[in-house]
Parts: C-alpha cells; structure tokens; sequence
C-alpha cells in the first residue's frame, strides 16, 4: 500500500530488520523471546523443557481485522488465505521488512496460493518442518530450526498479507511454552494496487516489503489515527499439564502422543520400552451421518474406502497438511482404490509394516525401534477427492510404547480435484493444490458443516495388545491378508466409483476481489 507522495516514514513508524526483546507475561533476567518483524510478542511463557530435546508446536491464528477496527473500506467479503507456517534457522528468510519478496511470498500476498511457496520450503529449508492449512498448523521442531515464520494473505488485497518473521522459539536453553503475536499488514511490493479490489497492477520494478503505515493513500486500515494489528497468532507448546511459571522448582512437562489429521481424545502410555517391537490394531468408526453432517448428506450411499494404515519412521510422510498428494493419495482420495500407495510404501516404508482391509475389520500393522509413528487414510465416498485419517502418530512416549489412543479425525481434501459436490464430474485441479482440512471457513457450500462447525467424521481406536508380536506382520511390506483384501476390494470399489467421482473445490475464488484471475496459479 504506497504513502501519499512527500510522506515521510518517522522514527517511531521505521523498523529495522533486526530482532528486538520484547516483554511479556513472564520473563527471564536476561530478556525475552525476540522477534524479527511482523508484529509483537503479547505475551509468554518459557517453560522447563530443554531444546536440545524434539517440541511439538501447534500455530493458531485468529482475525482481529474487523470493520470496527479498520472501518475505512473495509471489504464485506474479508477474510484471509490459508496461513503458512515453518520453523527454520538463521540461513533461511521466509520474508522480512526491506527484503524482495520471493515468488512463493508473491504468489501468497496476491492470490492466497500455497502451493510456489510450500516448494520454496522444500527446496531451501528442507532439514526443517513447514505446513499449510485452513486450520490450526502442527510443526516438529528441534534445536537445528528453532525460528518460527508465518504469513497469510489479507483478502480481497492486491498483495497484502499479515504475519511474522524470525519468532525466537527457544530462550536461554528452553522451548517457550506458549506464545501470543498481534500482527500488522504488509506490502509484499509486487501489486501496485491502492484499494482492496483494484484491478492487477504489476509493481515493475518491485519495491520492497514494507509494513502498511497510517499515512498510507487512502487510510486504510486506519482507526483514530493508528491501525491496530489485523491478526493474533497463538504459538502452543504440545504437552500433558499446564504450564508453569520458569521460577517455579517444578520439573518438565511430562510428553504426551502428537498427530495430525485430527484430535487425541484419550491416551495411555504403558510400561514397553520402545526397543522392543510393538504389534498395534487399528479399528475404524465410522462417525459421518445425517445428523452430524446434514448439507447435502448423501443418503443411501455415504461410506468410506478401504483404509491403509502404515507404521514409519520420519523420513517418511504418507500424508501430511500444507503437503501435496502423494499419486497413492491422490488415487484413494478420488477412487478409494489403494494398489497405488501399497507400491509407494513397498519402495518409500519397506523396512516398516504396512496394511489394508475393509473399513468394517482392524488393521494390524507391527511398530518397532526405527518405525515408532502411525498413518492412516480412507476415502470419503462419494466425493470428488476428500478422506479423513491421521498421520504422524507418535507411538512411543517418553521411550514406552503407547498402550492405547483414541483419535476423533476431521474430513481433509486432496487438493487434485476442483469439484463441489459429492457428485460433482471429474475436474482436474491445475495445478494441485497442498492438502488441506475442510471448514466451515473455506467450505462455500458449508458440506459436513452444523451450528456452524465441522464435527469429525471417523473415530480410531490404536491398541496395543498385552503380548506383543515380535516380528514384521508384513514381511518387510508384502501384502498381508487383511491388505490382500483390501486390495481386492479397492478394485471393486473403484469400478463401483467411476461413474460417481467427480471434484469439488473448497477454494475462495474472490480472493482477489474485482482482479481477474491469474491463471497461472490457483486461488484457495
């Protein structure tokens, strides 16, 4: 958003690219968390545990962009794109006061696409964790990537975007426990645009990213002579009992299971070592009815695909948000058909067990030392590419073998498939989009959606048996008979599927406002 001509930037409104300390509800003698840019630290939390051990963090945002708050042609269509967030050390800049923006930041700050960017994550930041989603985003991270970036468009924009750079996650030696960031708007430099629905304007030659300032052209977001932060990022450390204050004498959280895809409702840990192997069953409910789920509910013949539930270690992903389909996601999203993703984990996972069955049998599937986490996926049918599961369980807590957990998952799309409906025809997604969850907030047509939220649509039940098997169930990947029945009837539920499958894209097509689209990126 430019400044009226001959503005001038003051010395209270200038910010340098360096990390400044910056109070909070509890602070150590030498200093708070610092962050680079973007927006303040609110409030923290440093708690007990050590970084040179792994964290589970959960990055929530909310919208404080209100027309109460930014009253001046505040658009009634508002609303942001799907945020993404990764944790990165000092050689890597997602984006920064006075820096270019990187095609991936511009592809975010213009139409709200994750995809170029996600890329430039893999690309230059691969040692570290980064995801995308409409929802609350869960990162691992380690001592090696201890920074923590964020960024989500201001739509309908020309290019603007809020967020944060360089958040300091670990503080004299300890994992922050929690952590509060109000976030201002930005220019990303590239749209030369002055209102929220200007037609696209390209900055030639591009200017760098700045923060928009109250003397900006037109006063937007300004309110008494100030603009107030349009976000609030909520920075959670994973953990079993509440956090305490770091001058209390009290010991470290004890760890809990971590997932993603859905939600732990109960969990017992119990007394294995995780050294010796684990035979695990994994049992399917089926919680996607007519009461939960009454928009276009699809009476008569609403049901799921053969599952496919792996144990892995972390080099591999079968799924993952903010991730892009796997060809083997891909095919049991679209036609529940799972020969596809069984080939995938015989040449990605062969040293871990892995299995298929009908929705209404358990899986078992054998954990051990080097493949201590948990995925699992089935197709929503019919539907043009949606599923539901989890992945990345942590089995092993704490160096014991997990005795059981319940997993209450939420309805996911694929991102290869642009329909609406359950029945919506065959639409290819060009190019695909990152994984992402279905909610009422990115669902225009509000499917799976009541009183305003999207309840889960499966139930999983993980055990562990009292007696172990000590051996692969699979032989190193080759079909077990639950999987070779599963297998068969993928093929007939995909023959059964091929007339019914179409697309359906939960994607905002007015991010831009009144700017055509660009049809070389997809919009969310």
């Amino acid at each position: 958003l430019r400044m009226a001509k001959g503005s001038t930037i003051t010395g209270s409104e200038e910010e340098d690219d360096h990390p400044r300390p910056l109070g909070g509800a509890d602070s150590r003698d030498g200093g708070s968390p610092s962050i680079g840019g973007g927006g303040n630290v609110t409030s923290f939390m440093v708690g007990n545990a050590a970084c040179s051990t792994t964290a589970n963090f959960v990055i929530s945002f909310s919208s404080t962009w209100t027309s109460e708050r930014h009253p001046v042609e505040y658009p009634s269509s508002a609303h942001f794109s799907p945020p993404v967030a990764a944790s990165h050390n000092s050689s890597y800049s997602m984006w920064a006061n006075n820096a270019l923006a990187s095609n991936g930041i511009k592809v975010v700050a213009e139409v709200g696409a994750t995809s170029t960017i996600l890329s430039e994550l893999q690309s230059l930041n691969p040692d570290c964790s980064f995801a995308a989603s409409s929802s609350s985003i869960e990162l691992q991270i380690d001592e090696s990537c201890s920074l923590l970036s964020f960024i989500t468009m201001i739509a309908p924009s020309p290019d603007w975007f809020t967020g944060f750079y360089n958040l300091e996650l670990c503080h004299e030696g300890q994992w922050v426990d929690s952590m509060t960031v109000e976030t201002q708007p930005w220019d990303a430099g590239t749209d030369c645009g002055v209102t929220f629905t200007s037609p696209n304007c390209v900055e030639s030659p591009a200017l760098s990213i700045h923060e928009i300032l109250p003397n900006n052209t037109r006063s937007l977001f300004v309110h008494n002579g100030e603009i107030l932060p349009v976000g609030t990022v909520t920075v959670s450390r994973m953990f079993t009992n509440a956090p305490t204050s770091t001058n209390a004498p009290t010991s470290a959280p004890t760890a809990t299971a971590s997932v993603g895809g859905g939600s732990i409702v109960a969990q017992t840990v119990g007394t294995d070592a995780c050294t010796t192997p684990a035979q695990y069953t994994i049992s399917f409910d089926d919680t996607w009815t007519a009461a939960r789920h009454p928009v276009d509910y699809p009476s008569g013949s609403a049901h799921f695909s053969p599952p496919v539930a792996t144990s892995h270690g972390s080099s591999y992903s079968m799924w993952a948000s903010g991730s892009l389909a796997s060809p083997g996601v891909r095919s049991v999203a679209e036609t529940g058909a799972t020969g596809t993703i069984m080939s995938e984990l015989r040449t990605s996972n062969p040293q871990c067990s892995f299995a298929s069955s009908s929705p209404s049998s358990t899986i078992t599937v054998t954990a051990n030392d080097s493949c201590r986490q948990l995925s699992y996926i089935t197709m929503i049918a019919p539907s043009p590419d949606w599923f539901t599961g989890f992945y990345n369980l942590n089995l092993c807590v704490d160096g014991k073998w997990v005795d059981s957990a319940t997993i209450e998952a939420q309805p996911w799309d694929s991102g290869t498939d642009c329909g609406v409906t359950y029945r919506s025809p065959n639409c290819v997604e060009n190019p695909p989009q990152a994984i992402f969850e279905i909610t009422s907030a990115n669902n225009p047509r509000g499917l799976f959606v009541l009183n305003g939220g999207v309840l889960p649509v499966a139930r999983f039940t993980v055990s562990k048996p009292s007696s172990s098997g000590s051996g692969n169930d699979d032989d190193g990947g080759s079909l077990s008979t639950g999987e070779a029945v599963g297998v068969g009837l993928a093929v007939v539920f995909a023959a059964a599927m091929a007339g019914v499958v179409g697309c359906w894209c939960i994607r905002k097509r007015s991010l831009k406002g009144a700017k055509p689209m660009n049809t070389s990126v997809s919009e969310p």
